[in-house]
């Protein structure tokens, strides 16, 4: 359990904030990261699929996933659009605008430079165990944890918004 909070809490977390630079929440960065990530080769992604992982990784609610898309495909950030399916007028489909792509470019290259600030007292041989231990533990998906008879409480969906 210690190596998951230093993985998670001080590492994980620390580099979304980095990653986010202060201009969406750690929560819109897991949308524009995993719409970047996870899309076809149409370059496009269901609605339905983003709020699975972010209901799965957030615990957050429908409406609140409808507000974060909708907060990133408007002004000031832009950063999605969004259409009805030629297949289903209740679903939509989620893609990244130019300038969503840039930020993600540009969360990418602040993501790198953090580690290299944080990791800069290892030796790239023990990065490179690191990198081959990281390899091997996700080989094969890690298995999901069902809990019976336990109320979970629900997450805020707070964000911050940088002004610049």
């Amino acid at each position: 359990m210690d190596f998951f909070y230093q993985v998670h809490y001080r590492l994980g977390m620390t580099l979304e904030a980095a990653m986010c630079d202060g201009v969406v929440s750690r929560t819109q960065g897991a949308v524009l990261w995993l719409v970047a990530s996870e899309v076809g080769a149409d370059h496009e992604m269901l609605r339905k699929d983003i709020e699975r992982s972010l209901r799965e990784w957030y615990e957050t609610s429908n409406s609140n996933v409808s507000k974060i898309l909708r907060d990133l495909a408007s002004p000031p950030l832009n950063f999605l659009s969004q259409r009805e399916s030629p297949h289903s007028g209740r679903e939509k489909i989620v893609t990244l605008t130019p300038a969503g792509a840039a930020f993600v470019r540009d969360m990418r290259q602040r993501g790198v430079e953090y580690f290299n600030n944080a990791l800069d007292h290892m030796s790239l041989n023990d990065m490179g165990k690191g990198s081959d231990f990281f390899s091997a533990l996700f080989s094969k998906p890690v298995a999901p944890v069902a809990i019976e008879g336990k109320s979970v409480r629900r997450g805020g969906g707070g964000y911050r918004r940088k002004t610049r």
